[in-house]
């Protein structure tokens, strides 16, 4: 059985490349940053809006990520 490793959440602000500003969670390992999910080879990342609404974000089209 592969291990697991726990993830948290991460309150941040995206700006999209359209000019959407999205401020929620983003999901990391305990161990990680944000950028080490921005550099991961995997193209979309889960991200929770304040509303509770699951968005898969495509990482070529963020332009900047604000971690609060």
């Amino acid at each position: 059985m592969p291990l697991k490793i726990p993830k948290v959440r991460e309150y941040a602000e995206i700006l999209l490349s359209d000019g959407t500003t999205l401020t929620g969670y983003v999901f990391v390992e305990a161990t990680a940053r944000i950028q080490d999910l921005l550099n991961d080879p995997v193209p979309f990342m889960p991200f929770i809006d304040e509303a509770e609404t699951v968005h898969l974000i495509n990482k070529g089209a963020i332009v900047r990520v604000r971690p609060f």
